[in-house]
């Protein structure tokens, strides 16, 4: 695996403020009552912790809503995975869009191992370069369901790049992602399976996995049970989990 480039947090900061200077400056529907429940990066990352269990395994879940906390997350993400056997990451990015087909709620899960990491992007101002660039290694392999639609989906969001002449809006390239039943139908040579559910590829490999029983969530809530935590991660981190598996068999 290729050696990290480290995040700065600098980066990120100074984006938000370009681009919330020019949302600002853009938009007449801003006033001074939208300043409300805007808490501390201190109070923040001490918040939105979960610890669920889910196929037999407690798994620990960071619930973030901050670019300013995004960085840190994903940093750990990065450390956990370079203990990790296999390059792979549990991937979903879950959405509702209006009628005029803007966000009404826009999540992007990540699993490594036992944690997983779910991202409010429609809290943030801008989409975080840190997010964009871990997205963009090639050498990490992204598992998920529907990866075709979360790939596109993820193209459209753009990140504020800062250039000497000035910034620039750059789409982020999932390059590797990878459908989890198309990695199980090339690994155990059976075609048929490549449309698989996650349960049924789950059997495939030996695993007794059953379907999250709750109903979808409204993804543009600001606090979700331990129920719905569970909804939001099944499918990325259960790709992981059978990804995981079926690679340590080649």
């Amino acid at each position: 695996m290729q050696p990290w480039t480290p995040h700065i947090n600098t980066y990120d900061r100074a984006s938000a403020f370009v681009m919330s200077f020019l949302s600002s400056a853009r938009s007449t529907r801003l006033n001074k009552f939208n300043m409300i429940n805007h808490l501390p990066v201190s109070l923040l990352s001490k918040m939105g912790n979960y610890e669920i269990k889910i196929h037999g395994e407690k798994v620990k879940v960071s619930l973030v809503d901050n670019t300013a906390i995004v960085g840190a997350k994903i940093d750990e993400l990065k450390s956990l995975l370079q203990t990790q056997q296999n390059p792979i990451v549990g991937l979903d990015f879950k959405f509702v869009k209006t009628k005029e087909k803007s966000y009404k709620g826009k999540i992007l899960v990540l699993c490594v191992g036992t944690r997983c990491l779910i991202i409010q992007l429609h809290c943030m101002t801008i989409f975080s370069r840190t997010i964009a660039q871990f997205l963009s290694d090639e050498s990490i392999c992204y598992l998920g369901t529907g990866m075709s639609e979360i790939v596109q989906e993820l193209y459209h969001q753009k990140y504020c790049y800062l250039y000497l002449s000035g910034t620039g809006e750059v789409p982020v390239n999932c390059k590797t992602g990878v459908d989890i039943g198309y990695l199980a139908a090339k690994v155990l040579k059976k075609a048929n399976i490549e449309k698989s559910n996650l349960v049924s590829l789950a059997e495939e490999v030996g695993m007794d996995i059953k379907e999250p029983i709750s109903r979808c969530p409204d993804w543009s809530a600001i606090v979700f049970s331990d129920e719905e935590i569970k909804y939001a991660v099944y499918n990325a981190y259960t790709s992981y989990v059978i990804g995981n598996k079926l690679l340590g068999m080649l």
